[in-house]
């Protein structure tokens, strides 16, 4: 994003203005000096402060007035500062019915020790027989950052005389945010105004527009690209024969099945695939393994639809590569469904195969028609271009402010334009370490320091940003980096080296690709070891 506004400036420094006063005398009479104490040094203190004050409330006026303009005729309004909210669980002290009020009030503690208060929004009731009530919602009293991500038990501030203990429902508080500053607020607005039409034409246009809407703090546009469409890989009907299916494939699809094409009871066509299973080892079933290429981090999906002969079956489905696959377990019954997997591939793939297996040891008798393989989202889609909003936290947008941001965008686009609104991929990611402290330093703390230094790597709030004018850019980050990891290691305050035969991204050294387009990571299991 461009650089945004300018700022005037004003020096406010009491004591600058002092001797900048001082400089001006002793130029207009050489060789005069204040003499503190005296009453000409007095008056220039006096001056100065006033002046201070003055110039700090002039400071202010150029903001004020942008602030004013943009809510007054681009209907732009600065974001104001959020409560954090939790779900909670009431206990009771007995069985005998109680009401939690609203307003009833607990605390918990931030990292500094300090005391947030919250409330409960709406009262909440322990039936009679019943000890508890859960999901009692309860937001901050103060609205802004400090309420947020706060664990513990709650310490209750009302006294309520059946009160056994409260409990969070939810692993922390979330939702808190501090109101906009006048240069994030101010950078919103020159960016808006940089869109020299009506009509958003250009991928940066389509952003700052979707920054307009309050909940979305960041946005990503992927020109040409439309979610939405699926690219054929492969597809199997099973009207023409089984070919590219087996019976033997190779771990991790460990495979061991009887095939066959039956003519009867297909899901569409004239035949489908039998896959009769011994029951002998755990997951035998049928394997897909056409030479069909996966490229790292664009979503490929396999899907099929499944159906058991006679009564139930779990099995799982499959889709990858060794060492590099996803799976999901389906419950069959006797009527065809249809189901799917999505995986995204940390590398590139030259042939990638797809499987569907008994969960278990049982044998079963399972029927799949019309499998396809596809690859999800499609480039140099003409006059397509997909946004991609998150909340200020990196989170997912909820439902209506993607609403909002859609109605906002649909209204404002070229007639043929096709325009979506969408969560960003992501991709956990887990880091474990073993690095060597430098003498004098407590183990733990720097422990502490360097795992924390990791999760704000990885944090999708700033992942892809560079901040200018306090409004960050989205840039595109197709991986997570080892190397990169591993400087982030080693430069906390502490750490001698890491060891770098123990550095290990999800359980290896290799770089971790993530969704395409605009992927976010999240930061899973951090765990380091200091020596």
């Amino acid at each position: 994003m461009a650089d945004t506004w300018i700022s005037v400036p004003i020096d406010t420094d009491e004591q600058a203005l002092y001797d900048d006063a001082v400089a001006t005398l002793r130029a207009l009479k050489p060789g005069w000096e204040p003499a503190e104490g005296n009453l000409d040094a007095w008056i220039l203190r006096a001056a100065a402060r006033l002046a201070s004050e003055l110039r700090d409330v002039a400071a202010d006026v150029p903001a004020a007035i942008l602030r004013t303009y943009g809510r007054e005729v681009f209907q732009l309004p600065a974001l104001e500062p959020a409560r954090a909210t939790v779900a909670t669980t009431w206990t009771a002290a007995d069985a005998l019915g109680h009401t939690v009020p609203a307003g009833a009030q607990f605390t918990l503690r931030d990292a500094a020790g300090a005391q947030q208060a919250f409330r409960v929004q709406s009262a909440a009731v322990i039936p009679a027989a019943s000890t508890s009530v859960a999901g009692v919602l309860a937001e901050a009293v103060i609205p802004g950052l400090a309420a947020d991500g706060l664990s513990g038990t709650p310490e209750p501030v009302d006294a309520l005389a059946w009160l056994a203990g409260i409990t969070l429902d939810e692993p922390a508080t979330s939702g808190g945010s501090d109101g906009e500053t006048d240069d994030a607020y101010l950078g919103r607005l020159s960016a808006l105004l940089l869109i020299q039409s009506d009509v958003p034409i250009l991928p940066a246009d389509f952003e700052i527009l979707a920054l307009t809407i309050p909940g979305v703090a960041r946005a990503r546009a992927a020109d040409l690209f439309d979610p939405a469409a699926l690219a054929s890989l492969a597809a199997h009907t099973f009207e023409a024969g089984t070919t590219g299916w087996s019976g033997g494939a190779s771990s991790p699809f460990n495979a061991a099945a009887t095939i066959s094409q039956v003519a009867t009871a297909p899901h569409g066509g004239t035949s489908h695939l039998r896959i009769q299973t011994a029951g002998s080892v755990a997951n035998e079933g049928a394997a897909w393994t056409p030479s069909v290429a996966a490229t790292a981090g664009r979503t490929v999906r396999f899907g099929a639809w499944l159906r058991t002969a006679t009564g139930t079956a779990a099995v799982k489905i499959r889709i990858g590569a060794a060492g590099d696959y996803a799976e999901a377990s389906c419950a069959l019954t006797t009527s065809y469904q249809r189901f799917t997997v999505d995986w995204v591939p940390n590398a590139d793939q030259a042939s990638i195969k797809a499987s569907v297996s008994i969960d278990g040891t049982a044998a079963k008798d399972l029927y799949a028609d019309d499998a396809s393989l596809d690859q999800v989202g499609a480039y140099g889609v003409e006059r397509a271009i997909t946004v991609f909003v998150t909340d200020e936290a990196g989170a997912n947008c909820s439902s209506g402010v993607k609403a909002q941001a859609d109605a906002l965008l649909q209204a404002r686009r070229e007639a043929n334009f096709l325009v979506t609104v969408a969560d960003p991929g992501r991709r956990t990611v887990d880091v474990a370490f073993t690095a060597k402290a430098l003498a004098g330093y407590d183990h733990a703390t720097v422990q502490a320091a360097a795992e924390s230094a990791v999760a704000e790597y990885l944090s999708p709030a700033g992942w892809g940003s560079q901040v200018v004018q306090g409004q960050p850019p989205w840039a595109e980050m197709t991986h997570v980096r080892w190397l990169e990891i591993a400087s982030v290691i080693n430069a906390v305050e502490g750490i001698n080296y890491v060891v770098t035969s123990s550095l290990l991204v999800n359980g290896g050294t290799a770089d971790i690709a993530l969704p395409a387009p605009a992927g976010l990571p999240a930061a899973g299991t951090i765990a380091g070891t200091i020596t």
